[in-house]
């Protein structure tokens, strides 16, 4: 009976395990959401930006730099492994949004995939504590 024990303590282990990894998903989700997000503001604000605006540019770590924007019809985007494009700037506001829904629907099933594992725990909660009151009881008669 201790081994069925030790097996429903292990399933539970488990789905903890499980929804602990969905929920650091879940965090890197919500930060690619806020990334994108942000790079649609800046597209939407290059709309009524004048070509040759001077601006300045973050690089990271608190460092900026003054940059001129020679073209503002058209960005440079990343299409994977290190390519780059140049693509309409209607067209890039489109896939932030399409990307957005996208991260969103992700965001949906994590949440879904977690409801279900939380299901699952609750059943083997309950034949983790039957296995226990049988053993309980089991030893109350040996003790009788």
């Amino acid at each position: 009976m201790n081994n069925e024990i030790e097996q429903k303590y292990m399933e539970l282990e488990t789905l903890k395990q499980q929804v602990m990894q969905l929920n650091q998903y879940k965090m890197e989700i919500n930060s690619r959401i806020m990334e994108v997000a942000t790079a649609k503001q800046c597209l939407e604000g290059l709309k009524d930006t004048k070509e040759n605006t001077k601006t300045i540019v973050p690089i990271g770590a608190g460092i900026s730099v003054d940059a001129t924007i020679p073209e503002t019809k058209q960005v440079i985007t990343s299409i994977g492994a290190g390519i780059l494009i140049k693509k309409d700037l209607k067209d890039a506001i489109k896939t932030t949004e399409q990307l957005e829904l996208n991260l969103n629907k992700q965001l949906k099933d994590i949440d879904n995939n977690i409801a279900i594992i939380e299901q699952e725990s609750i059943s083997i909660i309950s034949e983790f504590e039957q296995l226990q009151n049988k053993n309980m009881n089991k030893d109350l008669k040996k003790n009788n």
